[in-house]
């Protein structure tokens, strides 16, 4: 294979990274920014025979609300990233490849730790165990095709 050519499997594999930063960047985001309006929103404004200690803002939401936030920009972070990952496996990049290798090792080492703890736990939801062992069988599929394969290696080289 000609060091230019990316294999079909890398690409359907940054297809992956690139679904990743959506779902990281603008679903969690979103969801983070919104979440964060619906708590820092007053739910009583315009009663004018409310004591003013009734629309003092309580410090826990302030605390929860800083936390969302945090949050949102921690997934938006982890989609730019995973963008990059995605582009940089497109275009053939070692550093892409040795990333790719350590997040999706990092994904498997968490669905372990979920369904062994939801295990533990007896809060074993059936639908979300096999969604976590079939993440965990693709994750582990994509980890050995970036480090075994001969046609990866020789375009990553």
């Amino acid at each position: 294979m000609v060091k230019g050519q990316i294999p079909t499997g890398v690409k359907a594999i940054s297809i992956l990274f690139y679904i990743e930063a959506v779902m990281f960047g603008i679903i969690m985001g979103l969801i983070s920014f919104f979440t964060f309006l619906i708590i820092r929103k007053p739910l009583v404004t315009n009663i004018p025979e409310l004591p003013e200690i009734a629309l003092t803002p309580i410090p826990a939401l302030d605390t929860f609300s800083q936390v969302i936030i945090l949050t949102g920009i921690f997934f938006i972070g982890l989609g730019i990233l995973y963008f990059f990952i995605g582009r940089g496996l497109w275009k053939g990049h070692k550093w892409a490849r040795i990333t790719a290798i350590i997040f999706t090792s990092l994904g498997i080492l968490l669905g372990v730790i979920s369904v062994v703890t939801s295990s533990v736990q007896g809060i074993v939801n059936t639908g979300y165990f096999i969604i976590d062992i079939i993440e965990m069988i693709v994750k582990l599929v994509v980890v050995g095709y970036l480090i075994f394969s001969s046609k990866v290696k020789a375009v990553f080289s």
